[in-house]
């Protein structure tokens, strides 16, 4: 009998299959909205909901240990604990939903947007965009070197003279090449010279 045994198999192994479902709830703690198949996301949003319920209840090491067997990364879980968990402490349930999108054209298989409901500003966290961070870079490299004074700039030193250019100054300084490159000058021993009959 297989009572109270209702759950997708999702046509994978259980170690397939738990893999599958934590990488779902991975990619939805880092990125807060994902595209995925109705059946998978049902399955993810069960873990992802009694998820986001622990860190609620408890703030302690072993809700992060347990957080970490699914997350499997000590960043996500620190997001999830400092950042998505502040967002639901007044809601009970429905941390996350599940819209239709259509199906897809090579299974039929029901495409969905699976997301948290309520998301995380970055901006207001302190995170930054990869261009912000190249900007500040920049600047701070500025800031580090000491700027050079240039010859002119520089007491005691006498600018640099250029040197006078030709006035008949020829376009062309390379002798022309001839159009027969190195292929075809290797080309006349294989050829045989006609000889007159």
């Amino acid at each position: 009998m297989r009572h109270r045994k209702k759950r997708s198999r999702l046509s994978r192994t259980t170690s397939e299959r738990s893999a599958c479902l934590n990488s779902l709830v991975q990619s939805l703690i880092t990125y807060q909205r994902i595209k995925t198949t109705l059946v998978k996301a049902k399955e993810a949003k069960k873990i992802a909901d009694s998820l986001i319920d622990r860190t609620k209840e408890q703030n302690s090491i072993h809700a992060k240990r347990l957080a970490f067997k699914v997350l499997r990364n000590r960043d996500l879980v620190k997001k999830l604990f400092d950042q998505i968990s502040p967002l639901f402490e007044k809601k009970e349930g429905g941390y996350t939903r599940i819209m239709h999108l259509g199906t897809r054209l090579g299974d039929g298989a029901q495409m969905v947007i699976f997301e948290l409901t309520k998301k995380v500003d970055i901006k207001k966290k302190g995170h930054k965009s990869q261009k912000e961070k190249q900007d500040e870079q920049v600047a701070k490299d500025k800031k580090s070197k000491p700027e050079t004074k240039t010859d002119e700039q520089q007491p005691g030193t006498e600018p640099k003279k250029e040197k006078p250019q030709p006035e008949n100054k020829k376009e062309n300084l390379r002798p022309e090449k001839s159009h027969k490159t190195g292929f075809l000058k290797n080309l006349k021993k294989y050829i045989r010279p006609k000889t007159e009959m």
